[in-house]
């Protein structure tokens, strides 16, 4: 009996070797408070940023704070169309557009920790220099952005005279007069005559300001006064659902916050655009849940490495030390 053909075997086909997978490249993202604005960079394969505390007027008059950590912003950098230095809904300053190229500020990252600060800069003729001598870190101080000039200036001279303390915002747009208690005043927000103010952590004062802290001084509302056209030009955004921030619609300066509880007597003034000197700290006491998590990061005010330079210093800014924190009398 005859059997059937065969059928021929077809040749497997050539398999084609598989590309290598190119090496992902890390990346950060700076975004404001509300996420409309968001810009993802590549990291340097260190996956690190170098960056500095500023205390420049021209700085702090952006963001509100009265120290700021910023880096340079890697390339490609986005048009202003694209990634604008502050967000417009919400007031978060992202970038800081400096002569010699933008800066991001590490409080608009996702992951703040990404920058790691190596000095403190622009100290001299600063309003807030005596921040700088308050936090024990052992970076060093230098009068000019550039680091050329070392600082070597303690605790300056306090402000006893004054009646009354002049704020700007960075544009001028915000003027703002904040009139100082008599002696021996003595409220929830006024300490033997001094208004009290903090230093605050928050997730939310974080990501609206841009800065890893923002301060803060507790001002009754009869003792602030908005000079003319302040109040047109200011944004108000509500950052949660019993709290509300006013910022600067022109350059996005932080101005104040206010809350349910005490919004009709007291409104947090942001403590970087005061433009004179602070009369210093009376008692610590921290601001924010996150405070623990910003201190293993950043090194901030810590506690244990702060207390002696308080100490050291208290006989000139009548301190008094509280565990855990700290808090300024202006």
């Amino acid at each position: 009996m005859p059997t059937a053909p065969t059928t021929p075997t077809t040749p497997p086909a050539p398999t084609t070797p598989t590309a290598p997978t190119a090496p992902t490249t890390p990346t950060a993202t700076l975004t404001c408070h509300c996420k409309l604005t968001t810009h993802t960079f590549p990291l340097p394969p260190s996956q690190n940023l170098e960056g500095v505390y500023t205390y420049a007027a021209a700085h702090t008059a952006l963001t509100g704070s009265p120290f700021t950590l910023i880096a340079p912003l890697p390339p490609p950098h986005p048009p202003s169309s694209v990634l604008p230095h502050f967000c417009r809904t919400c007031g978060t300053t992202l970038i800081l557009p400096l002569p010699s190229g933008p800066y991001l500020l590490a409080g608009a990252l996702r992951r703040p920790a990404l920058v790691t600060p190596t000095a403190h800069v622009a100290l001299a003729h600063s309003p807030h220099a005596n921040i700088a001598a308050l936090i024990c870190d052992g970076l060093r101080r230098w009068e000019d952005f550039e680091g050329t000039v070392p600082y070597s200036a303690g605790i300056g001279p306090l402000v006893t005279a004054k009646t009354e303390l002049a704020g700007a915002c960075g544009c001028g747009a915000v003027r703002f007069t904040v009139r100082l208690p008599a002696p021996g005043t003595q409220t929830p927000w006024i300490y033997n005559g001094r208004l009290a103010a903090t230093v605050c952590f928050c997730r939310s004062c974080r990501a609206t300001s841009g800065a890893v802290a923002a301060a803060w001084v507790f001002v009754p509302r009869e003792h602030l006064r908005l000079h003319d056209g302040a109040e047109a030009a200011l944004t108000v955004y509500q950052s949660s659902a019993k709290a509300r921030r006013r910022f600067c619609r022109t350059c996005g300066a932080a101005v104040a916050f206010e809350n349910d509880y005490a919004g009709a007597e007291m409104w947090d003034v942001a403590a970087g655009l005061l433009q004179e000197p602070w009369r210093g700290v009376f008692r610590t006491g921290w601001e924010g849940e996150e405070t623990r998590k910003v201190d293993r990061q950043h090194r901030i005010l810590q506690h244990s490495e702060i207390t002696p330079s308080i100490q050291a210093n208290c006989q000139q800014t009548q301190f008094s030390v509280i565990p855990n924190g700290l808090s300024f009398c202006v």
